[in-house]
């Protein structure tokens, strides 16, 4: 599994394009909950992409670590975001905890328009 698809899985080109694309840098200001969240998703994926993936039992254990962390944010979020992105919420949390990769990356496209939308970034 590359690291690539590991940032993918936690969030990273989701989170990435909704704090403005920035590397992880870009802090949003916003009355929005969801802002917040997706910002710290940018994070996790951030830092997803740097595991290590020549220790199959450390990749392991920090794959699953990094999904844990996810599906906990990626709750919250749930909660914050209108009604009608919280079936795309579900979907991601879903695809995750199933290490389906790519359907998490499909089912993101809305999420990524409300955050376009409505988080502001100051970079």
């Amino acid at each position: 599994m590359s690291r690539r698809i590991v940032a993918a899985i936690v969030g990273g080109g989701l989170t990435l394009a909704a704090c403005g694309g920035g590397a992880g840098t870009a802090k949003p200001f916003s009355h929005e909950p969801a802002c917040a969240i997706l910002a710290d998703l940018a994070v996790q994926g951030e830092a997803a992409a740097h595991i290590d993936v020549a220790d199959p039992d450390a990749f392991k254990t920090q794959l699953r670590d990094a999904v844990t962390s996810y599906v906990r944010a990626a709750t919250s979020l749930r909660a914050a975001v209108p009604a009608r992105l919280q079936d795309d919420v579900d979907r991601i949390i879903a695809a995750a905890q199933q290490h389906q990769f790519t359907h998490a990356q499909q089912a993101r496209a809305d999420l990524d328009a409300y955050a376009r939308q409505e988080c502001k970034t100051s970079t």
